[in-house]
């Protein structure tokens, strides 16, 4: 065992923490049994989960290293919060996450903070406790805090005056929080390189793109998961089950017309074979049960192939999700309109060791990591759904699926690639190399931004 009183402490703070699994705390979760073997001691900050609204996954807690130790702040009831238009988590904890972290400083040797979350008015915290103990903090940008994406595609802005307040929020705040910041990681370069292209100040800093990965581990748990309850697939005889899962809000239209097309081609020219193809969107909706409405089966009734369509839009648990994936035939991932789009979903796709369509951007990230990887079909539709034609690319993943997936119709998936690139270990190992570097002062500070407050 690691001799954890020789061990520098990281403070993570990420407000939504186990028994949630919300996708901004999976990184820092999937790495915690990493840290000690790089020379890092992990703590947790979060919030008391009674102040968190969202279905709970306590199945987690069994992926967690039990002596990891991990403090809670409070935050403004969610209740009362709105009744004063404050829906947002970050607002509602920022003073007593700011309090509680304050707190954990003067007590703990803290050698550095990692804020890995997409409540990203935590970062303003670690910035006034750097002000207040010099202790240096790096940010994980998993998404962009101030974006263009709605101006630049014409896709109206979700929530109202909430979008409003929200970008206000992120333009008052994004650069009195990440000034005093001694490094980024970004799952997306894209992210980094618009941060330079906004601040100058961020070419001197530390900047790094570190994917989210994969674990083996959240595998071992979701069999035990699944040797403990009984499948989700109900099969007949002949069926293939083709799943995707999670959020389907960000999916573009053109991949769910693409992938439509050439179902519905496929079924017009061989309806028997056709016939035994099911597709399952499971979790596509942020909402719980009850609450949640579908959004893939119109767009499937729109082509006539809704019969072969499943979806269950009520948002499930991280181990489910790894537990559908292990029991369908193939996986689908489905680019949204964003070509930088990176999604956490593909290293567990990987993991599964099952065949992956792909549907993306030409140009896109997610094209370029699954070049890397193998183990998909990658299928960009954009330049002939104006033509009306079914996807040759796409036809041939539904073909070797019907086929059982015959030796050679799927790329060879790269396995010793992934293990040296997007592994939870090697990732958390990438992570504390910056954390060392952050650690021993090899960031040299830029001159302080002339418009920034203090």
């Amino acid at each position: 065992m690691p001799d954890t009183a020789a061990m520098k402490r990281v403070l993570i703070v990420s407000p939504r923490w186990v028994p949630f699994g919300s996708p901004d705390m999976q990184r820092a979760r999937m790495s915690l049994a990493y840290y000690r073997e790089n020379g890092w001691e992990p703590i947790i900050l979060c919030v008391n989960p009674s102040r968190i609204n969202g279905s709970k996954e306590p199945d987690l807690a069994a992926t967690i290293p039990q002596d990891v130790r991990t403090y809670h702040c409070e935050a403004i009831p969610a209740g009362l919060a709105r009744v004063a238009g404050i829906g947002s988590l970050g607002l509602r904890s920022l003073r007593h996450l700011w309090r509680s972290g304050a707190a954990i400083l003067r007590r703990e040797q803290i050698d550095l903070v990692f804020v890995s979350t997409t409540e990203f008015l935590a970062c303003f915290a670690a910035r006034l406790w750097n002000r207040s103990t010099g202790i240096p903090y790096i940010i994980d940008i998993q998404d962009p805090w101030r974006t263009s994406h709605y101006a630049d595609t014409g896709t109206p802005p979700p929530g109202g005056w909430k979008y409003l307040f929200a970008r206000l929020i992120a333009r008052v705040f994004e650069e009195r929080s990440f000034l005093g910041a001694s490094g980024f990681i970004s799952v997306s370069p894209r992210y980094l390189e618009d941060l330079r292209q906004r601040y100058p100040w961020m070419h001197s800093r530390l900047a790094e793109t570190i994917e989210f990965g994969g674990s083996v581990g959240d595998l071992a748990a979701a069999r035990s998961l699944a040797a403990a309850s009984p499948s989700p697939l109900y099969r007949s005889p002949g069926e293939v089950h083709l799943v995707y899962t999670g959020a389907a809000g960000p999916i573009g239209q053109p991949a769910l017309d693409a992938l439509f097309r050439a179902l519905r081609a496929l079924t017009l020219s061989r309806p028997d074979e056709a016939r035994r193809l099911r597709f399952h969107f499971i979790g596509t909706s942020y909402a719980s049960t009850g609450e949640a409405a579908p959004s893939i089966l119109p767009v499937a009734a729109r082509w006539g192939v809704q019969s072969h369509v499943h979806e269950s839009p009520a948002r499930i648990g991280y181990l489910q999700s790894l537990r559908w994936q292990s029991e369908a035939d193939g996986l689908l991932l489905l680019a949204t309109a964003d070509p930088s789009y990176s999604p956490s979903k593909l290293y567990p796709y990987f993991l599964s060791g099952k065949p992956i369509l792909a549907i993306v951007h030409k140009d896109g990230r997610l094209r370029e990591l699954l070049q890397s990887l193998g183990g998909a079909i990658t299928a960009t539709p954009d330049d002939r759904a104006e033509a009306g034609s079914p996807d040759p690319l796409i036809l041939s993943f539904l073909d070797a699926a019907l086929n059982g997936f015959p030796h050679g119709s799927i790329p060879e998936r790269q396995t010793a690639y992934f293990h040296d690139h997007y592994s939870a270990q090697t990732l958390t190992r990438r992570l504390c190399t910056m954390f060392d570097q952050v650690a021993r002062g090899a960031n040299c500070r830029a001159p302080t931004s002339t418009h920034a407050s203090r």
